[in-house]
C-alpha cells in the first residue's frame, strides 16, 4: 500500500492552486524528496510533472530548475537509486527535467567526469546483462543510459558498442517474449472451477458483494517496476529510444550546403 502524501507535496499542491507557490516552499519540496530518493516515492516527480505539463505554471517550473537541491535530486536518482527510474512517473519526471536540472549540478568537470564513469559503468552492466541476468533488471540502466547521452551524445566508438550490447539485449529480449506468449494462461486447462461454483452458490451474497464493491479512486501516482510481459515491452521501448541515440552518434556528418549561386 502506498504512503500519504506528504505534507509538502500538500502543501505545494494547495499553494499551486491558491497561485501563492514560493522559492522556500519549492525548496523544502526538493529537499524533501532528495532525502527520500532511497525509498523512492514519486509524489515530488508526480507534482513536478503536472507542472511541467501545464504551460500556466510556467513560473514554477522556472523555480524549479533554478533550485540547486533538484539538481542534487536528479543525480542522485542517476547516480545512487537509479533502480527508480523504473517507475515510469519518476522517468517521465527526469525526461523532462534532467536536460535542465542536470544541467546545473553536473555542468562542473567533476560532475561531467562522475556522469562518464556512471555511463561507462551502465555500459558494461548492458553488456553483461545481454549475456546473462533477468532481462527486467536492465530497465532502469537503459533508461539512465538514454538520459545520459540524450544530454551527452556518446562518441562514434561507445555509440557502436551500445549498438552492440542492445543488439544481445533484443536477442535475448525475443526469445523471452516468444517463451511468455507461448505459455498456457493458468486456470484455462481446468473447467470451472470451484471459484465460479462458490461465486454462484448459497445467497450468492458473497460473490455480488465482492461485484458491486465501489473502485477505489486512483489518487495515487502510478505503481512503480513493470511486471510480466509488460515489463518485457517497457525494456524494448526503452532500447529503442538508446538505439536511437546510438545510431545518431555514428551517422556520417551531413555536408554543408552549398552556397547558393549568384
Amino acid at each position: 500500500m502506498s504512503p500519504p502524501p506528504s505534507p509538502p507535496d500538500t502543501c505545494c499542491r494547495v499553494a499551486r492552486s491558491q497561485r501563492c507557490m514560493s522559492e522556500q516552499l519549492v525548496l523544502v519540496s526538493a529537499l524533501c524528496a532528495l532525502e527520500a530518493v532511497p525509498l523512492r516515492f514519486n509524489y515530488f516527480a508526480a507534482f513536478w510533472t503536472e507542472v511541467a505539463n501545464s504551460p500556466a505554471d510556467s513560473k514554477l517550473e522556472e523555480m524549479l530548475v533554478e533550485c540547486s537541491v533538484a539538481a542534487e535530486y536528479v543525480d542522485a536518482v542517476l547516480l545512487d537509486e537509479r533502480d527508480s527510474l523504473e517507475d515510469p512517473v519518476i522517468y517521465q519526471f527526469m525526461q523532462h527535467y534532467y536536460p535542465k536540472l542536470g544541467g546545473g549540478a553536473s555542468s562542473s568537470s567533476s560532475s561531467s567526469s562522475v556522469g562518464g564513469g556512471a555511463a561507462e559503468a551502465l555500459l558494461e552492466q548492458l553488456v553483461s546483462g545481454g549475456a546473462r541476468g533477468p532481462l527486467r533488471a536492465l530497465l532502469a540502466a537503459v533508461r539512465a543510459l538514454t538520459l545520459l547521452h540524450a544530454r551527452a551524445p556518446p562518441d562514434p566508438a561507445r555509440a557502436r558498442d551500445l549498438l552492440r550490447a542492445t543488439r544481445a539485449i533484443r536477442t535475448r529480449l525475443q526469445q523471452a517474449t516468444e517463451d511468455e506468449s507461448s505459455e498456457p494462461e493458468n486456470g484455462c486447462t481446468g473447467g470451472p472451477s470451484n471459484t465460479t461454483t462458490r461465486a454462484g452458490s448459497g445467497s450468492g451474497s458473497s460473490g455480488d458483494d465482492a461485484a458491486s464493491e465501489p473502485a477505489e479512486p486512483d489518487s495515487e501516482p502510478d505503481e512503480a517496476t513493470p511486471r510480466g510481459a509488460g515489463g518485457l515491452a517497457h525494456l524494448a521501448l526503452a532500447l529503442d529510444a538508446l538505439d536511437a541515440l546510438a545510431n545518431a552518434a555514428t551517422a556520417p556528418p551531413v555536408p554543408p550546403h552549398p552556397p547558393p549561386e549568384p
